[in-house]
């Protein structure tokens, strides 16, 4: 097995880069950094104008994203995706229980466990975030090269299947 240098300066195997069959994907990564700068631009900041229109913290924000996209979520899992211990978690839930973002229901299969779910208003918090970003990605798109376009959007729908991402019309 031969190896090659990683950016970290050890060697790895073959492959080790993150690409199959000895494909470095590293290159193809560096070269795409701008562009992911300007998603998580998009991104962070359509998150943050929805906090701050509806007074929600960023935590808040992103347990109700999860509650959006894994339904039947618990606080556990909140906890575990979020990596906060299991109070910090039922805390934070309590909260967006107050702010009518999330409700509880008694778990069907399970009547010690309460899943959470998104309320009305959770929901147009949501719809608005997406709206923002849509609007802020279309603006950009609209300026690219039709062929780039249809590049990117396959190759962010592939990146999407890969990393097991839930059906993007799951949050609206």
């Amino acid at each position: 097995m031969t190896t090659m240098w990683t950016e970290r300066g050890r060697e790895e195997p073959d492959g080790a880069a993150g690409g199959p069959e000895g494909v470095d994907v590293v290159p193809m990564l560096d070269a795409g950094v701008p562009g992911l700068w300007v998603l998580s631009s998009v991104l962070s900041t359509s998150l943050a104008d929805a906090r701050r229109g509806h007074g929600v913290t960023a935590g808040q924000m992103r347990s109700l994203i999860l509650v959006a996209s894994h339904p039947r979520a618990s606080a556990a899992e909140i906890s575990r995706h979020q990596n906060v211990t299991t109070s910090t978690a039922k805390r934070m839930v309590d909260r967006l229980v107050s702010a009518d973002l999330v409700s509880r229901v008694r778990s069907r299969t399970d009547r010690r466990r309460f899943d959470l779910a998104v309320t009305q208003r959770g929901r147009e918090i949501l719809d608005g975030v997406r709206a923002e970003r849509r609007r802020m990605v279309v603006d950009l798109l609209s300026r690219m090269d039709p062929e780039d376009r249809t590049a990117l959007t396959r190759g962010l729908v592939a990146l999407a299947a890969v990393a097991g991402e839930p059906d993007p019309s799951v949050l609206g």
